[in-house]
């Protein structure tokens, strides 16, 4: 119970510290790193836009890289894992935008596991934690509320679709929803581009291959001709699996190791506290605190070091009396000169 209420306390005070910093940094400027980004751009540039909705509780590594892996894709990086559409569109830059569900389909959905949730607010901020080192990623906040008169309003907009189009009229957006292979096969969302299908357009998506599913998504789109080259469907590379639900178990437990390969750092360090274990960065004391050469004369042994007795012995024969100091005395003259240092 005790646990309980300190991992409660915990998520609080990172809500209560975090959300309030970015919301003020939402309600002014978009994410400064992809404004930048768009500035640079000539005029036409075309501008692809990754999107994906998930829970993220939290987010992990794969997911971040599910992002990294497609923007390799779109730009045409010769580093990508996979070959690129033949017929997929040209793209002169490429920004991700990570959705996150709410907290009733979340809440829900963890408490049928026994586990213990992560906030909205929380999370939001976790993601900005684990993708700080990409200019190009950020949290989308299109439904991010504001109060007016006392009622919920649509939100400032600043990271997503409808703001960049508004704010660089200049440039050319394309958004491309991201899912995972696992996710594409449980609700068959290759149907969406069956050559004759309605919803067949201007609508594109990329496909993360996941352990197990992979396979069936290139077996659907044989059976339905959907050409892997059109550049309407794409198909990504499959990455490991990591998983959510494996991160809050191995912190659950305390296990770092596991932790630490699943998820960020900062993340890592979150989960560890909340589930009432030290922590993984811990706080230390600056050096300079309490360094042994700070301490008063009483606190240093009475016998001084032999390397201390040097400096009386070199001292100039002017600056010192005729008689010889006794072996006594040779430790005060030893300590007055570190003190001049």
């Amino acid at each position: 119970m005790a646990a309980q209420e300190a991992s409660a306390a915990e998520t609080t005070t990172v809500v209560t510290e975090a959300t309030p910093a970015m919301s003020q940094a939402n309600a002014t400027e978009a994410n400064p790193s992809a404004q930048s980004l768009l500035s640079a751009l000539p005029e036409g540039a075309s501008v692809a836009v990754i999107s994906m909705l998930g829970s993220l509780c939290p987010i992990t590594l794969g997911h971040v890289q599910c992002y990294v892996e497609a923007r390799k894709i779109l730009l045409d990086d010769p580093t990508s894992k996979v070959p690129r559409p033949k017929n997929l569109e040209r793209f002169d830059e490429c920004l991700g935008l990570i959705s996150l569900n709410g907290d009733n389909m979340v809440g829900a959905k963890l408490e049928e596991k026994g586990q213990k949730t992560i906030s909205y607010n929380t999370r939001v901020e976790l993601v900005r934690l684990a993708t700080e080192d990409y200019a190009w990623l950020n949290h989308e906040d299109w439904d991010r509320p504001v109060k007016v008169d006392g009622f919920d309003q649509p939100g400032p907009w600043m990271n997503c679709m409808r703001f960049y189009e508004t704010a660089f009229p200049k440039l050319r957006f394309k958004e491309i929803d991201m899912n995972g292979a696992d996710d594409v096969v449980k609700y068959e969302k290759w149907s969406a581009f069956i050559p004759g299908c309605r919803w067949t357009g201007n609508y594109k998506a990329i496909v993360m291959g996941r352990p197990g599913a992979t396979e069936r998504v290139v077996e659907a789109m044989k059976e339905h001709s959907i050409d892997p080259d059109g550049g309407r469907l794409i198909l990504g590379p499959e990455l490991p699996d990591f998983s959510s639900t494996a991160a809050r178990d191995a912190s659950t437990k305390g296990d770092v190791k596991t932790l630490l390969s699943l998820v960020h750092p900062e993340v890592a360090n979150f989960l560890l506290k909340r589930d009432g274990h030290e922590g993984l960065l811990k706080k230390t004391a600056a050096p300079k605190a309490s360094p042994p050469k700070t301490k008063s004369p009483a606190g240093l042994p009475k016998k001084a070091p032999g390397r201390t007795a040097s400096p009386a012995k070199t001292a100039s024969p002017k600056g010192l009396p005729k008689k010889t100091p006794s072996p006594k005395t040779a430790p005060s003259a030893s300590l007055t000169t570190p003190k001049r240092g």
